[in-house]
């Protein structure tokens, strides 16, 4: 599965359709928020709050490579083990309509609220970097 990433605006960000996945019996496509930053230890973290995906590299650019193939096998597990859906679900994902196949994520504030560590870095302004994460199959 090939993975393409484009950093984007605060704006840009806003208005982009992000955290969005669309899922049917023969398609697959993702849209992620990623955010790299750094820890105490001067690791650098990369992590989507969206599906509780994170990992780690010792330059930003690193985090961000290995953030992407993490999220990777979380779908390629999710979607083989047909437990997808339901994961997002628990996440509180939701379907954009009744007969959707686009499933939608919580706001960012709404898991900010249950994440007092992403709530910190996002309160700091600077410390952090926004990208997406863009996942075809």
């Amino acid at each position: 599965m090939k993975i393409f990433t484009f950093t984007l605006s605060e704006k840009e960000l806003s208005v982009k359709a992000i955290n969005k996945i669309k899922i049917s019996t023969n398609s697959f496509h993702a849209v992620l928020e990623v955010i790299v930053f750094k820890e105490a230890d001067n690791m650098f973290v990369g992590y989507a709050p969206a599906i509780d995906v994170s990992s780690y590299g010792e330059t930003e650019q690193q985090a961000l490579k290995t953030v992407k193939e993490a999220i990777d096998i979380y779908f390629d597990y999710t979607r083989k083990k047909g437990t997808l859906e339901s994961d997002l679900v628990r996440m509180g994902w939701h379907k954009a309509t009744v007969r959707s196949r686009h499933m939608v994520a919580p706001d960012i504030d709404e898991i900010k609220k249950d994440n007092p560590l992403l709530m910190n870095i996002m309160n700091s302004p600077g410390s952090f970097r926004r990208s997406t994460v863009s996942i075809p199959a």
